[in-house]
């Protein structure tokens, strides 16, 4: 088992260059806030977000599930300009495909928290495709 935290403006230590989001000839910072688990087929991130905190922008370059842990109404904003905004409970599980650049924005009164765990195990395309939306 893996580890480590990040470097996201949180007080938390820096997160290796390999373990951060890329895209040719871009870069990204992390899907969370601490790395809790790595191995050749997942990767598990705890993101905790105080309120008006926001993600560090990042791309998923693999499907991905999150669960939530501490509930509250979010904000994810795209890249491109897109929003969408989220009132996640208790308990909620949601996965995703890979996908745009994106952040995460606490809109809540409260400390937003959730697991993210990535497929790793995929491999990743030769080529970037349009995100898809489920």
């Amino acid at each position: 088992m893996t580890q480590m935290e990040t470097g996201s403006g949180h007080g938390h230590e820096h997160i290796p260059e390999e373990l951060r989001g890329k895209v040719p000839g871009r870069h990204y910072g992390t899907a969370g806030t601490k790395l809790l688990f790595e191995d050749e087929r997942t990767r598990v991130w705890l993101l905790e977000l105080e309120p008006e905190d926001a993600s560090e922008w990042h791309e998923h370059p693999w499907d991905y599930v999150f669960v939530v842990d501490n509930p509250g109404k979010v904000r994810l904003e795209y890249e491109d300009g897109e929003i969408e905004d989220q009132d996640d409970y208790l308990g909620e599980v949601v996965h995703r495909r890979r996908g745009k650049p994106h952040r995460l924005v606490n809109k809540g009164n409260h400390p937003y928290r959730n697991v993210v765990i990535e497929f790793i195990g995929q491999r990743p395309p030769q080529s970037w495709p349009p995100a898809e939306s489920d």
